[in-house]
C-alpha cells in the first residue's frame, strides 16, 4: 500500500500539533514524548565522540608545553611531583572540564537546545514546562551530572524507570529530554 492509497494521507494536512483534547469542554494538555533510554545512550555516544576530539585540541597544546618546558629544559626531567607539573595537570583539568561545560550548557540552552549528539537522534533538553532551559540550569544540569556518575551510572539508567524518562541529573536540575 502506498501513501497515495492511504486515507489518512493528505500532503495538503496541517501537520499534527503535540496537543492533544482531552474532554469534551476543549481543555487540552501538552503531550510530550519524552526520549527513551536507548536515545539518549546514542546521543551520548555521539557527543563522547565530540567532547574527546575537543579534548585533544586542549591537551596537544599541553603536552607541548611539558616536552619543550619540563623535558628538554636544562634542569632534565621533570618528575611528577613537581610543583610545575602538578600545576600544569591542575590547568589541563580545568581547560578540559570548561571545555565540557561550555559544550554542553551552551548547546542545550541555545536554540538548538540540544548537543550534536542530541540533535543527530532528534532529542533535545527542555525545562519541565517544555521550554527552552536557561544557561544557569542548563550549567546546574551539567554539574549535577557528577551525581549521576558517583551512583555508578545507575542515576543514567533511571531514565528507563522513571515517569517522566529523567535521570538523576534531569530530576536535580529539573529539566525533561524530550523528542524533537
Amino acid at each position: 500500500m502506498s501513501f497515495a492509497d492511504d486515507p489518512e494521507f493528505n500532503p495538503y494536512a496541517a501537520p499534527k500539533s503535540d496537543v492533544e483534547f482531552l474532554d469534551e469542554d476543549d481543555h487540552c494538555y501538552l503531550v510530550r514524548d519524552n526520549a527513551g533510554f536507548w536515545l539518549r545512550v546514542a546521543a551520548s555516544i555521539i557527543d563522547q565522540v565530540v567532547v574527546t576530539v575537543l579534548g585533544m585540541m586542549v591537551r596537544v597544546p599541553f603536552a607541548i608545553f611539558h616536552k619543550i618546558i619540563l623535558v628538554d629544559s636544562p634542569q632534565g626531567r621533570a618528575r611528577i611531583g613537581d610543583p610545575l607539573v602538578v600545576v600544569l595537570g591542575f590547568l589541563q583539568l580545568i581547560a578540559l572540564v570548561l571545555l565540557s561545560m561550555i559544550y554542553y550548557a551552551g548547546m542545550e540552552s541555545s536554540r538548538y537546545q540540544g548537543t550534536l549528539g542530541k540533535m543527530a537522534v532528534g532529542i533535545q533538553v527542555t525545562d519541565l514546562d517544555g521550554r527552552r532551559v536557561s544557561g544557569s540550569r542548563a550549567v546546574g544540569r551539567f554539574f549535577a551530572k557528577v551525581l549521576s556518575n558517583l551512583t555508578c551510572g545507575i542515576g543514567y539508567l533511571m531514565a528507563a524507570f522513571t515517569e517522566q524518562k529523567q535521570a538523576l541529573h534531569d530530576l536535580v536540575a529539573g529539566t525533561l529530554v524530550i523528542r524533537r
